[in-house]
């Protein structure tokens, strides 16, 4: 009979530091929220004059996770510079091409930091309907009707890893 007793201890005690630990877990997790660095976010805004800045908000699994959007001009005289001139200045500030470039797309990250950036054309990303992003769409097409040279606007998209 003792023996049954010292085992149901044991399995109380581990039944409790099991729910401690779920309970910590769930406490650590809860709110937690991913955001572009500061210092990142103003490096790619400083690659050109900013016409329009949106931010979204997701929720994964009580894990907020934001998205930010720069849309510049990176001062390119023509469409098919307007990238290249843009991933040249983040490039001059120790970010890194990832993967490959195309005519629509170039993608860099940070070394300093834990953020990663798509630049793509103002046109492609309207075309392309802003990726399912209704709000950063409206944003986008706005910008393109009020810019003067809106062929040479390039949009940033800046996302932080949820490591």
């Amino acid at each position: 009979m003792r023996a049954i007793g010292f085992v149901l201890s044991i399995l109380l005690v581990l039944g409790l530091l099991f729910y401690g630990v779920l309970w910590f877990a769930g406490w650590w997790w809860e709110g937690r929220s991913v955001e572009v660095e500061t210092a990142a976010l103003r490096q790619v805004r400083e690659t050109g004059e900013v016409v329009a800045n949106v931010r979204t908000v997701y929720k994964i699994s009580d894990v907020a996770i934001a998205t930010e959007y720069v849309i510049f001009d990176p001062g390119a005289a023509k469409r098919q510079d307007a990238l290249d001139k843009a991933a040249d200045a983040l490039q001059g500030k120790g970010w890194k091409v990832e993967g490959g470039t195309s005519p629509s797309q170039v993608d860099l990250e940070s070394s300093e930091w834990d953020v990663s950036v798509s630049l793509v054309p103002l046109d492609f990303f309207v075309a392309r309907g802003a990726f399912g992003e209704q709000e950063v769409l409206k944003v986008a097409e706005n910008a393109r009707a009020k810019a003067v040279q809106p062929e040479v606007l390039v949009v940033a998209i800046a996302r932080a890893s949820a490591n």
